[in-house]
C-alpha cells in the first residue's frame, strides 16, 4: 500500500510533462499503510475513500534548488462516497460540475495484492480509490482537447457545510397604493433612506406616502431575513446530517534515501472544493 499512489488518478497530472515529473521519484507512503494498521487513524474504519493530487515544491537536492512534484493522498472517512461529481475550473474563474461517469472517473475498490487471485471478495474491503476508468494508454497520451478538458479537474464535495449558503439579496416590493408601487430592493446594496428619497423624487410615491412606504419596506426586509435564516438552518441541518462523521486526512510522502525531503512543506489545505484536513501526516 505504500505505493498505492501509482494506482490513483493524480489530479492535475494528466498532461504528460507533469505526469512524468510526478513519476520521476518512487514516492513512498508507508505512513498511509501504517494508518490502516492497528493503532492507526484509519484502522477499522467502515469506509475510506482515497484520491490524489500533487503539490509543486522548491526543495534543495544535492546543493541545488529544484522544483519537484510530490503526490499527496487524501483519505476521506465516510459512510457513503464523498461525492459522485468532478469540478472543472475554467479560465473565467467559473466552475463547471460534471458527474464522475461523464469524466470516466469512479471510486474503485482497493484489493490487496494477496487477494487478487480470488482469495477474497470485493465486498470484504472498504477502501476505495478514485481512478480514471479510461484505458491507461489513452490517459498517458491524451490529445490536446483531452488535456484542456481535464487539466483543472478537482474532486468536488457538494454541499454548503464549509461555505456560506448562497442566497438572493434582492426582494420584491409590492406596495399597495393607487397605482401600486412594484419595485426591487437589494438588501446589500440599497440604502433605505436613499431608496425612498429616489422614489419620491421620481414621482413614484407622494410626500404623504413616504413614511408608510419606508415602514412597508422595513417589514419586508425583516420577513426576507427571517426566511433566509430559516432556509439556511434547514439546509445546514440537512447537509450536516449527510456529512456527519466525515473525516479528512492528508498524507505526504515519507522521506527516503531515494526521494526529496518534503516534510517541511506540509499543509492542511486540500483544495478549494474541500475543507482543510483534520490531520496531516
Amino acid at each position: 500500500m505504500e505505493y498505492i499512489w501509482k494506482d490513483l488518478f493524480v489530479f492535475g497530472s494528466e498532461v504528460k510533462t507533469v505526469s512524468d515529473a510526478v513519476h520521476l521519484y518512487n514516492w513512498n507512503f508507508s505512513n498511509l499503510k501504517n494508518a490502516f494498521e492497528e493503532g492507526g487513524v484509519l484502522h477499522g474504519k467502515k469506509n475510506v475513500y482515497l484520491f490524489a493530487s500533487f503539490e509543486p515544491k522548491l526543495v534543495e537536492i544535492n546543493g541545488r534548488f529544484e522544483i519537484v512534484y510530490p503526490p499527496v493522498i487524501v483519505a476521506v472517512v465516510s459512510l457513503t462516497p464523498p461525492s459522485d461529481k468532478i469540478a472543472k475550473f475554467c479560465a473565467t474563474d467559473s466552475i463547471d460540475i460534471y458527474l464522475m461517469e461523464e469524466m470516466n472517473m469512479d471510486w474503485v475498490p482497493f484489493i490487496p495484492p494477496a487477494y487478487n487471485n480470488n482469495q477474497g471478495s470485493k465486498s470484504t474491503f472498504h477502501i476505495f480509490m478514485l481512478r480514471c476508468t479510461q484505458p491507461r494508454g489513452e490517459l498517458m497520451h491524451p490529445n490536446v482537447e483531452q488535456a484542456k478538458r481535464s487539466e483543472y479537474w478537482l474532486p468536488y464535495l457538494n454541499g454548503p457545510v464549509w461555505k456560506e449558503i448562497e442566497k438572493d439579496t434582492v426582494i420584491d416590493i409590492h406596495y399597495p397604493a393607487d397605482p401600486a408601487v412594484v419595485c426591487k430592493f437589494d438588501l446589500e446594496h440599497d440604502d433605505l433612506e436613499e431608496f425612498v428619497d429616489a422614489k419620491l423624487k421620481n414621482g413614484v410615491i407622494c410626500v404623504n406616502q413616504k413614511d408608510t412606504f419606508k415602514d412597508f419596506i422595513k417589514k419586508n426586509v425583516i420577513k426576507s431575513k427571517e426566511a433566509n435564516q430559516e432556509a439556511k438552518k434547514e439546509l445546514t441541518e440537512k447537509y450536516d446530517s449527510a456529512y456527519k462523521g466525515m473525516w479528512f486526512y492528508k498524507f505526504y510522502p515519507v522521506r527516503t534515501p531515494d526521494t526529496p525531503n518534503v516534510s517541511n512543506f506540509k499543509a492542511g489545505f486540500i483544495n478549494s472544493c474541500y475543507p482543510s484536513a483534520d490531520e496531516v501526516f
